[in-house]
């Protein structure tokens, strides 16, 4: 699962179906590649115990946790983590909830409270920050973990850093500037209907306004979340005669996206459909139940990480899990253990209060192995802490039945600005970036941005 991804909300859609220069105390960011994390040393080792709260029921549970110990065993094979001055065997202990959230909780308080974990790294636990913080706050646990409800990041809890959808959508613009390039004329939108549905419902209307303003919105279909028939509702999204359905967030539901594909199939739907993330084993049973027809052209957030990852060290972990398990999977990644490290190596230190502190005010945008991260403040909620992270991505294409990567890519800074201008939040980030700094990106992306400062008003920041 991607820490992320999208990741972010990635784990759900995928299993449905996842900083500031150091001159200056703003969140400003240079590409930085990982610290030495390991030593071979015949001292005696302390333990290093790490948690992640799993529902091992589900493939991307399973492909996270396997990342997770491999993490750890290359760690401990290579002769254990160097910080500061001793060395650490890490003890991955994966937790499994069976997708259970009323034993969750019950879950990370024996992480916690029995086990002694400092560090909770993974998909959401309980499905409640609010409900986490109960128990990793007051115990000082640095907590890195998917939320997309926005609590994580209330300033009154000090050690979640969390990955969620608020830094994670220039790629679905990204996504509509190519199909509008494609021809695309109008859409109807399709989402849960629930809170978040209609609040991005919104943001993406806008997102295709951007793309282009002649755009014509059809309709919003919103879908409740207890839906199971999903062949009168493809019934109605067929019935507007759009060029595009635009599925993405429909996947919060479970067996919504292929169920749409399916009916959408058996009514004749002839246009191109967007369904948010894809993998390529769900990609592969969607083609086998309604051809390769329909999903042909749709466009999705995140393609096989090997189509397009040439960063050696990267690559390694690439060869080290085909070693370890035998088979690829392109559906996770150990985004969040090796956002972990960076926290540790920089700070040299596994007192989760030097480490906030040298994390909090800012720190070099870093690799994972699904791409440049990079963390942000939430001046929006009061938050000045460098407090979610935000992943650049690589847009994938579906031809011919398979994901291929489209070559659009998205940038740090694209999801950075994109959040700012399309959520009305200019004038707040603008006074705290005048007060703390303007982040610097990767130089490595410079260029490849679509979207600028000058395009929120900013001039002279380009």
């Amino acid at each position: 699962m991607r820490f992320t991804s999208n990741s972010r909300l990635i784990g759900v859609l995928l299993a449905l179906v996842i900083i500031s220069s150091l001159i200056f105390s703003g969140c400003s960011s240079s590409t930085s590649t990982t610290s030495q994390t390991t030593a071979t040393s015949t001292a005696v080792q302390k333990e290093l115990k790490i948690g992640s709260i799993l529902a091992l029921n589900s493939p991307a549970g399973i492909q996270t946790a396997n990342w997770f110990k491999l993490m750890a065993k290359l760690i401990n094979d290579d002769g254990g983590w160097k910080i500061g001055d001793d060395v650490y065997h890490v003890q991955m202990i994966i937790y499994d909830t069976q997708g259970n959230l009323a034993t969750a909780k019950d879950t990370l308080s024996k992480a916690v409270l029995s086990d002694g974990c400092k560090f909770i790294i993974g998909s959401s636990i309980t499905g409640s920050a609010d409900v986490d913080a109960t128990i990793t706050e007051p115990n000082k646990v640095i907590v890195i973990e998917e939320d997309l409800t926005n609590q994580a990041v209330n300033p009154k809890y000090q050690y979640m850093y969390p990955s969620g959808n608020f830094f994670q959508n220039a790629d679905v613009y990204k996504i509509y500037q190519d199909q509008v390039n494609k021809g695309i004329k109008s859409y109807v939108s399709v989402k849960p209907d629930n809170e978040m549905g209609h609040a991005l419902d919104a943001v993406f209307d806008m997102a295709w306004q951007l793309a282009d303003p002649n755009i014509e919105k059809l309709a919003t279909v919103f879908v409740p979340m207890s839906t199971v028939d999903f062949g009168p509702i493809s019934t109605k999204i067929e019935s507007y005669g759009a060029d595009c359905v635009d599925l993405i967030y429909l996947g919060l539901i479970p067996n919504s996206v292929p169920a749409v594909y399916r009916g959408l199939a058996d009514v004749g739907y002839k246009g191109t459909i967007l369904p948010g993330l894809m993998s390529q084993d769900l990609l592969d049973s969607v083609v086998a139940t309604v051809g390769k027809e329909i999903v042909e052209g749709g466009e999705v957030a995140g393609v096989d990480i090997r189509t397009w990852q040439d960063d050696p060290e990267q690559l390694a972990l690439i060869d080290a899990y085909i070693k370890e398990y035998g088979k690829w999977e392109d559906d996770s990644a150990p985004d969040a253990f090796q956002t972990l490290q960076h926290m540790i190596n920089g700070a040299q230190s596994v007192d989760t209060d030097v480490i906030k502190a040298y994390w909090d005010k800012g720190v070099p945008s870093y690799k994972v192995l699904s791409g440049n991260y990079m963390y942000f403040p939430r001046p929006d909620v009061g938050n000045d802490r460098c407090v979610m992270g935000a992943i650049a991505q690589r847009v994938g294409l579906i031809k011919d039945g398979k994901l291929v990567d489209s070559g659009v890519r998205t940038t740090l800074k694209d999801q950075l600005l994109f959040t700012v201008m399309t959520r009305g939040l200019v004038d707040v980030y603008k006074e705290w970036w005048d007060t703390h700094g303007y982040p610097v990106f990767p130089e490595e992306e410079k260029g490849l941005e679509s979207i600028h400062y000058s395009d929120l008003g900013i001039m002279g920041k380009d």
